[in-house]
């Protein structure tokens, strides 16, 4: 790690690469999501250092799944209760493994925890809510599932468009969401002419 408390270049590129061996579509959506949070953070007013920090943590955002069979996440049936609590357990994951590589990072491992928090306290791993959670968090959180609506997954035939996508954030909006995240993903969506798309 360096002084900054970032993951070094080749220790994220190392983790992105073994995301990519393990699991091609979780690796496609992590890169996805780090290019689009640094938008969407920047848009929010964010520049230097916390930008930085958002970046990498929504890159390694899903990094736990590491350790979750190919079998469990190109499930196309529902998952067990048994699966679908290893898979919640990816987020812990995530943060525990950035930390054993160095504890100088973390904000980067504490926003990679807490991302499937919800605003209302009904998410996990420690059910966090409102300002509770990390704002790195809170922005990754709604990133995710804005590229996960629009991008196809082994559970679901296609695609949504960029406004299914809007239209389920913002019905979750002060539920799951961040009401100003909601907002701003918003106004981005419009910005980047992509109302109306299948991104």
């Amino acid at each position: 790690m360096n002084s900054g408390g970032f993951v070094e270049p080749l220790v994220a590129e190392s983790f992105m690469r073994a995301l990519s061996d393990h699991d091609g579509i979780t690796h496609a959506h992590s890169s996805r999501v780090g290019v689009l949070a640094r938008t969407l953070g920047s848009h929010l007013g964010m520049s230097g250092d916390a930008l930085d920090e958002l970046g990498q943590a929504a890159e390694l955002h899903d990094l736990g799944k590491l350790v979750i069979p190919l079998a469990i996440l190109q499930k196309v049936d529902p998952l067990s209760e048994v699966e679908l609590s290893l898979v919640r357990r990816h987020s812990d994951v995530g943060a525990d493994i950035l930390l054993s590589v160095s504890k100088d990072q973390g904000r980067i491992a504490e926003a990679v925890r807490h991302h499937h928090e919800w605003f209302n306290g009904q998410g996990y791993p420690s059910s966090l809510s409102g300002a509770q959670i990390p704002k790195l968090s809170r922005i990754i959180a709604v990133v995710d599932v804005f590229d996960a609506i629009t991008h196809q997954r082994p559970y679901r035939n296609g695609h949504l468009t960029s406004r299914d996508a809007m239209t389920h954030l913002e019905m979750r909006s002060g539920v799951q969401f961040d009401p100003e995240v909601v907002v701003a993903m918003s106004e981005l969506t419009r910005e980047l002419g992509l109302i109306g798309s299948s991104v």
